[in-house]
């Protein structure tokens, strides 16, 4: 039987080939077990070595500055892309049309990221924050930016908002500017939560302190600091004021809950309040506020807006008028309110000795109500007379108008008048009103007049007639009567002369 070492049909022994084969691969086997061992009792590195004396690449001062100022997840589902430092040659392709207002005003850098939402990356929020190195310049690029048709918004030192699209504002030696780009309404972030977000990163430590600047007697424009519009009242009657504090934008409301955004749709700047109260009888106060807006003519208008039923007149500062317990008055850019306490025994003559001393530190830098003068007395709706410094009527390009209404005989129109900076702003008003007409009724007649051109309007039977003359846009709207709009606006033109 055959063996397994012995079979019929194996072969004698290797070929010669087969013999150096087989050395070869005892060669090979050999080398690799000798490699190996060889590699396992040498001292191996790592793949991957740091050298511990190497320093690593230092981030740039100015983009940890960029990160602090932007938060990296202001909202669940929003995400903030790497913010990014520019200098002013840089920062003029992300600025774009008002490029030259930053630079103009000394743009040091400029502070810029982005914020896109998770769910959906077409949803995005813009920021950028303008380093301008003062307060002051903050404050110019601050104005330079703000849209016409913005209202105040309370964030930072001074804020404003332009609908739903964009919101500004100052804190300290920065301007922050926050846009959206396809937000949806009802988004868990929008301009104005993350401005706030923006804000609360920022410190407004370099922003002068109401009462660090000395006024300039000689300079009758130059705003008083808050301690100099609350000042002693001659005669020892008074005491000095007591619990004086001041307020901004972003912080009003904590002084009059509920009723900010009026004051900051007139442009409010600042609030200075106190208490003073009688010598003789220290429960006898009188709270002072004193309400510095943007010009005269907001301080107007919220004075106006606020005034109601027919309260007695009086001769203080430039207008003024009493109630049974409170004085009210305008001066310059300030509104001022005088509120007595419910247990003051004050007179009449004490009150107003108080009034007076207070409006004597306010500095007179003119402007008001100018328009009241032009206005036909004839038919006038008492009380009527108003001023709107947003969207009159509803246009959106139409800001700063004085209005009255006039009735006789079942006709009945509303007549006003609005003062541009020149005749080109003037025309340009007019030019837009014009584009309007067409969206709601039609242009009965359009002609060049005196210093101008006229337009005439067809809104279903009621009319709307509008002129432009020098740096005046005006008119005449919801008519009933064609011709009493011709003759009150012809009377309205002849008191521009």
């Amino acid at each position: 039987m055959p063996t397994l070492f012995a079979r019929r049909y194996m072969r004698d022994g290797p070929t010669a080939t087969e013999r150096i084969i087989g050395v070869v691969c005892l060669l090979l086997v050999a080398a690799i077990t000798i490699s190996f061992v060889a590699y396992a009792v040498r001292h191996r590195e790592p793949f991957f070595s740091v050298d511990p004396t190497h320093e690593p690449a230092a981030i740039p001062p100015e983009l940890k500055h960029a990160r602090s100022l932007l938060p990296e997840s202001p909202s669940p589902g929003w995400t903030r892309q790497d913010a990014v430092a520019l200098t002013p040659d840089q920062a003029a392709r992300a600025l774009a049309d008002d490029a030259e207002k930053f630079t103009k005003a000394g743009l040091k850098r400029l502070y810029e990221g982005r914020f896109i939402s998770r769910l959906d990356s077409k949803q995005q929020l813009t920021v950028r924050v303008a380093d301008m190195g003062t307060p002051e310049a903050a404050k110019v690029v601050f104005d330079a930016v703000k849209p016409a048709t913005a209202v105040g918004e309370p964030v930072g030192v001074r804020g404003w908002r332009n609908g739903d699209a964009a919101v500004g504002f100052q804190s300290g030696r920065y301007f922050s500017l926050i846009t959206a780009n396809n937000v949806a309404s009802g988004a868990t972030l929008t301009p104005q939560l993350l401005a706030r977000e923006v804000a609360d990163r920022q410190i407004a430590y370099d922003a002068s302190a109401p009462t660090a600047a000395k006024p300039d007697k000689n300079d009758k424009s130059a705003a008083a600091p808050a301690a100099a519009l609350l000042p002693t009242v001659p005669g020892g009657e008074w005491s000095p004021a007591q619990g004086v504090a001041t307020y901004n934008p972003g912080n009003l409301w904590e002084k009059i809950d509920g009723r900010a955004e009026q004051y900051l749709a007139f442009d409010f700047e600042q609030l200075v309040f106190g208490t003073y109260r009688l010598a003789a009888d220290s429960a006898s106060s009188i709270d002072c506020f004193i309400y510095k807006m943007r010009d005269p003519l907001k301080a107007y208008g919220i004075f106006q807006a606020e005034r109601s039923g027919h309260p007695e007149s009086i001769k203080l500062g430039k207008e003024g008028y009493r109630t049974k317990s409170s004085i009210f008055f305008i001066k310059g850019k300030a509104y001022v309110q005088l509120i007595s306490g419910e247990d003051s025994k004050a007179t009449p003559e004490q009150f107003l000795a108080l009034a007076n001393a207070i409006a004597d530190s306010i500095p007179d830098e003119g402007g008001g109500n100018w328009a009241e003068a032009l206005f036909p007395k004839k038919d006038l709706v008492e009380g009527s007379f108003s001023f709107q410094p947003k969207n009159a009527f509803s246009l959106d390009f139409l800001n700063d108008v004085f209005a009255a209404e006039y009735e006789a005989n079942g006709a009945h129109l509303t007549l006003f008048i609005h003062q541009a900076p020149d005749e080109a702003a003037a025309k340009k008003t007019f030019e837009l009103y014009a584009d309007y007409v067409p969206k709601q009724g039609k242009i009965v007649e359009r002609a060049a007049s005196d210093g101008g051109e006229t337009l005439i309007a067809d809104f279903g039977g009621e009319y709307d007639m509008i002129f432009y003359k020098g740096r005046y846009f005006g008119g005449a709207t919801s008519a009933s009567d064609l011709s009493a709009a011709k003759s009150r606006i012809g009377e309205l033109r002849e008191a521009l002369k």
